[in-house]
């Protein structure tokens, strides 16, 4: 990854060296939209959790590993 993380930042920096844009880049501000808690928040939180407490047990000598 910190390969690929050099030869990004290389090549970000060779393409701005060689073609610079026409003028500078300008932030555009833009309307937020009001955001409101999902409907089924809780429902789907409970619903991972007890997923995940399903899978952990799966894969517990509880479930299928013997041993």
């Amino acid at each position: 990854m910190a390969i690929l993380f050099v030869a990004t930042m290389a090549m970000m920096f060779l393409i701005g060296r060689f073609y610079p844009m026409p003028h500078p880049y300008e932030s555009t501000k833009t309307i937020i939209n009001k955001v409101q808690p999902w409907k089924y928040r809780y429902l789907a939180a409970a619903i991972l959790i007890l997923l995940m407490i399903f899978v952990f047990v799966v894969f517990s000598p509880l479930g299928l590993v013997k041993g």
